[in-house]
């Protein structure tokens, strides 16, 4: 009996640091896809001041599309690899969140 209870404190402790060790690692996937977003390795990315957006963009995102969403944070994404650029913009609407990409007209670039 003294082998049975020591065996299942054995796999019980076994078991709750494996448990640890698996949400460590699911915590570290997370920050690395928040990290990268959407941007590849040849995309450079450059905060943008939300004011600071061109007037085609602003109108853009106050159309009929967007309404009731507020521009959180943009960014200017350059891909060196095929010379396109847009504007990547974080809209909330409560607790949803979602990301436009625009181009300097205020055109949807998917």
């Amino acid at each position: 009996m003294k082998k049975m209870i020591i065996a299942t404190i054995a796999l019980t402790f076994a078991g709750y640091t494996n448990a640890q060790t698996g949400a460590d690692t699911i915590v570290a996937a997370a920050d690395t896809v928040t990290t990268t977003s959407n941007a590849t390795a040849q995309d450079k990315r450059t905060l943008v001041n939300v004011n600071d957006l061109p007037e085609a963009v602003k109108t853009a995102l106050e159309s009929e599309a967007y309404a009731g969403w507020k521009p959180s944070a943009a960014y200017w994404v350059e891909n060196t690899a095929t010379k396109n650029a847009y504007y990547e913009i974080e809209l909330s609407k409560g607790t949803d969140k979602t990301i436009v990409k625009l181009d300097k007209s205020g055109q949807v670039i998917k």
